[in-house]
């Protein structure tokens, strides 16, 4: 147990040590990296390609930041991948407030797992290798929409 806290503390020290912190430490520069992240993937892909089949999937995005910052501020068509269902699936109060009176439309959201359940390649028939068949409805394939994706974050 004394060698396993040992190297705990060594661990803690070695990250005590970088000086490298992209956002800083204040919650200010935290809050926006969701954007920051947006603008770099705009600067390297352009609005253009980011948009093109079925824009970007955001897999495993959380409350939807990324999502946001390239669908609604950017423009790109996005969709966000993630079980949880955060607020009941509803946007934050701000931006449905945004949304109301820019008249545009949020990203949409997948409450499903990002696995090969959901997103597996289907064969002819419509089934898939992790498909049981004990006569329930397999779950439905959403593998057009990530071959269709332009790029997944």
């Amino acid at each position: 147990k004394e060698s396993s806290r040992a190297a705990a503390a060594q661990e803690r020290q070695a990250y005590d040590e970088v000086d490298d912190q992209p956002h800083g430490n204040s919650k200010e520069r935290k809050s926006r990296r969701a954007q920051c992240f947006a603008a770099w993937l705009l600067s390297l892909y352009g609005r253009e390609a980011l948009s093109a089949g079925g824009g970007v999937l955001d897999v495993a995005g959380g409350q939807g930041d990324l999502s946001w910052a390239l669908s609604v501020e950017a423009g790109v068509t996005c969709t966000l991948i993630d079980p949880a269902l955060r607020r009941g699936g509803a946007l934050k109060s701000w931006q449905r407030r945004a949304l109301r009176k820019s008249g545009t439309e949020a990203f949409a959201h997948l409450p499903v797992m990002f696995d090969e359940q959901h997103f597996g390649a289907r064969a002819s028939d419509g089934s898939s290798a992790s498909e049981c068949h004990d006569g329930v409805e397999p779950p439905p394939s959403y593998a057009p929409l990530l071959q269709s994706a332009s790029v997944v974050v």
